[in-house]
């Protein structure tokens, strides 16, 4: 009978659980999120957790600088239901009181984007390598300090100044070597391009 009890009182206990994105606000990074594990009962009642509404949504930020991914409809997260009631907490921040004695709501939760299940699991890079993915784009930070960007379809710099301290190279060969053969390659103080800068 204790034991019974024990079971039927931690079964309302809500601590984590995965669930899946129905709605997103990217302006207010709030989520509407469906939990995806049924709770059954001994006498094989089961019981579907409500959709959760205005739920934030984790997002790696300190110091000034934050990431931010293009989340979803159909993204699954990890819910975590907090200790306290956190709605005074999340309308104004700081230290503040909690207005009830409220613990484990539904109404309490953050999302933490990135959990999912094994078949869901991709990964395109080497293990000993950090990556930033996203479609056909990736950037990669390899072990030996390298750094590989792929950007099949453009690449955009938006900066007053761009400084690269080394030599840079593209298929046809070194910047230095490029500029060498511009340099040379001048007619009356106006520079022409020729064969040697792969020009007509």
């Amino acid at each position: 009978m204790l034991a019974t009890f024990r079971e039927s009182l931690l079964s309302d206990v809500n601590v984590a659980i995965p669930a899946i994105v129905v709605k997103y606000n990217h302006t207010k990074q709030l989520a509407n999120v469906k939990p995806l594990v049924r709770t059954k009962y001994k006498d094989d009642k089961i019981i579907q957790p409500p959709v959760i509404t205005d739920v934030p949504v984790i997002w790696p930020r300190a110091g000034g600088a934050y990431l931010v991914l293009p989340m979803d409809v159909g993204d699954t997260v990890l819910l975590i239901f907090t200790d306290k009631n956190i709605s005074t907490w999340l309308n104004s921040g700081g230290t503040v009181d909690a207005p009830d004695d409220r613990k484990h709501s539904l109404s309490d939760c953050v999302a933490i984007p990135g959990l999912c299940s094994f078949n869901q699991v991709k990964v395109s890079t080497a293990k000993d390598e950090a990556a930033l993915c996203y479609n056909k784009s990736k950037i990669v930070i390899k072990q030996d300090g390298s750094i590989q960007a792929d950007a099949p379809t453009g690449m955009v710099l938006n900066t007053p100044l761009l400084q690269v301290n080394g030599q840079i190279a593209d298929s046809v060969g070194s910047m230095a070597a490029m500029r060498t053969a511009y340099s040379s390659d001048t007619h009356n103080g106006t520079a022409t391009h020729s064969n040697s800068l792969g020009g007509p």
